[in-house]
């Protein structure tokens, strides 16, 4: 479980490590302290431990969801990330926190390839696949996608004329990865953007639009084969792909009162 604290323009990250105890156990305890659950500060058994804070070179935005961890066990290394303004703020440790390995800020860059101060972006998140890792920025005029560490952007989808220079009202939000090999992002118009992701190389190819929503997108989420979308409105749709027909098809919506996070 991770948290984070703002602390002037440094951001601070604190993770917590569970530490699981047997239901056995518990039963014993509950049985021996008739079910009362101050034995645990008795018996001292620790269910968790405070790991050291990180500090990043850059601020954090008040936004949903405006925190990304990739876990690489291979190379046993954490990655967290972080959005403000214009800005992704990336930092990679040692899987046991023991040292900082590197530290990143990624600006959003425009069709032309420089870096764009005028350009939030509403959301960064990393995208585990089988065969690989993505770093996905939701911006306010397109979406764009990295490597894992953030140093090459590998594409680039606009949702205003890439000859515009003015900044728009479009924007994506909500990011989520969906059977394996598919990219899943939100938009302004309501739409859900579906690319499909190579195993390797930059050749994502967009692949449908899922219309299902009126008012903003605000979260995307998945389970094996279903998809759910939220939006401004109140409004969640859940999708389920179809292995036969290879579609995404409207499984149920529900209706609730207020912005979907």
């Amino acid at each position: 479980m991770f948290y984070m604290r703002r602390h002037r323009s440094q951001i601070f990250f604190n993770s917590v490590r569970w530490r699981y105890v047997s239901i056995t156990k518990l039963l014993n305890f509950c049985e021996k302290k008739s079910a009362d659950f101050t034995v645990f500060s008795e018996e001292k058994i620790v269910m968790y431990s405070r790991e050291k804070s990180l500090c990043m070179k850059g601020s954090t935005s008040a936004l949903g969801h405006n925190l990304s961890v990739l876990k690489d066990t291979e190379k046993s290394t954490v990655s967290y990330g972080v959005v403000h303004k214009s800005v992704a703020n990336v930092v990679t440790v040692a899987a046991d926190g023991s040292n900082i390995l590197m530290q990143r800020q990624v600006v959003v860059k425009e069709p032309t390839g420089h870096g764009s101060s005028s350009t939030m972006v509403m959301q960064m998140k990393y995208c585990d696949y089988p065969s690989r890792s993505l770093m996905v920025m939701a911006c306010q005029r397109g979406i764009q996608v990295y490597d894992a560490d953030g140093s090459v952007m590998l594409y680039w989808h606009s949702l205003v004329p890439p000859s515009s220079d003015e900044v728009s009202a479009s924007f994506a939000r909500g990011i989520s990865t969906f059977q394996d090999c598919m990219l899943c992002i939100g938009t302004d118009s309501g739409n859900i953007l579906i690319f499909d992701v190579p195993t390797r190389g930059a050749n994502i190819v967009l692949r449908e639009m899922l219309k299902g929503h009126t008012a903003p997108i605000s979260c995307l989420f998945n389970k094996e084969d279903l998809l759910g979308s939220g939006d401004d409105s109140g409004k969640v749709v859940v999708w389920q792909h179809d292995v036969d027909s290879n579609s995404i098809q409207v499984l149920t919506t529900i209706d609730i009162q207020g912005c979907v996070i």
